[in-house]
């Protein structure tokens, strides 16, 4: 089916999400939709720039230097631009997390990723996402195989993460052969809270040979709930001062919406604490609690 036609209405009423997993994708009228937005919390609340401010004069204070935006989609947040801008301003570097393609035509967006970010991650669970990601993103000079002469580095670092679980085993042989060479890939443990605990996802035996087989050459990370996981095969092929199995130790997870902190974001509600009224050196203190 060719689309011949694309036009703008006024519309006022209820607009639902539906919340398919894994993929989030759902067929409406026999075409193929994909959830535009889905926020870290139920009601999809956009986190408060303000507070969001106030981290960030804290993370300076605590000599912060880089940090991640992720949640449901950050480049659909409406103060995205002043966001990256804000970080930069308080000497951090903003990096985030993205499954949306719509911002990359975006020309206000798109600059300001150029200018102010570090590194942008695309969620990908096929390998037709991935390609269309990459193909897509260095048609807008995104992808970081243009290099600045005058600035001697790339414009900015694409990368892509992928979710161990969500997709069979052959599907996911097919992504790690198709990560580009000079591409970043950190493959993320599930995590069965939150929205993941209502999904099964595959269970894989051999990820770590296939890694080796056929994404040799090709720079592959993992995050902290992957390496505990599967933390004894993991020693076996990769050096103990490279990797951590504690999270918290080299980093802190905010919830901006709920204005919560805890080492990560799938810790027990137990962990978390209340960063609301935290300023003035109670991030710090947080911190070295973790």
């Amino acid at each position: 089916m060719k689309i011949k036609k694309v036009t703008r209405t006024h519309f006022k009423g209820k607009v639902y999400n539906l919340g398919t997993v894994p993929d989030h994708n759902y067929f409406a009228n026999g075409i193929l939709v994909h959830n535009c937005y889905q926020d870290s919390t139920k009601e999809g609340a956009h986190a408060e720039t303000d507070f969001i401010r106030g981290l960030a004069c804290s993370f300076q204070d605590m000599g912060v230097f880089e940090v991640a935006l992720g949640g449901g989609e950050p480049t659909m947040h409406p103060d995205f631009i002043k966001i990256l801008k804000m970080f930069r301003e308080h000497n951090i570097v903003p990096n985030f997390t993205t499954r949306s393609y719509k911002w990359l035509t975006d020309d206000g967006i798109r600059e300001a990723v150029k200018k102010y970010a570090g590194k942008f991650a695309v969620s990908v669970s096929r390998v037709h996402e991935m390609e269309r990601a990459w193909h897509l993103a260095d048609e807008f000079k995104m992808s970081g195989s243009e290099y600045d002469y005058d600035e001697h580095r790339h414009q900015c670092r694409m990368g892509f993460q992928y979710v161990m679980g969500s997709t069979k085993l052959d599907e996911f042989r097919d992504l790690i052969r198709a990560v580009p060479y000079n591409c970043e890939m950190t493959l993320l443990g599930y995590k069965e809270v939150g929205r993941g605990s209502t999904y099964k996802p595959y269970k894989y035996g051999g990820w770590l040979q296939i890694v080796k087989d056929v994404g040799e050459h090709k720079s592959i990370g993992i995050d902290t709930a992957l390496a505990n996981q599967d933390k004894d095969a993991i020693l076996e092929v990769v050096d103990k001062r490279f990797v951590t199995f504690e999270e918290g130790k080299f980093s802190m997870y905010v919830d901006a919406v709920t204005k919560r902190a805890a080492p990560s974001s799938y810790c027990s509600e137990d962990k978390y604490v209340d960063v609301n009224n935290m300023y003035g050196g109670g991030l710090q203190k947080l911190f070295e609690k973790f």
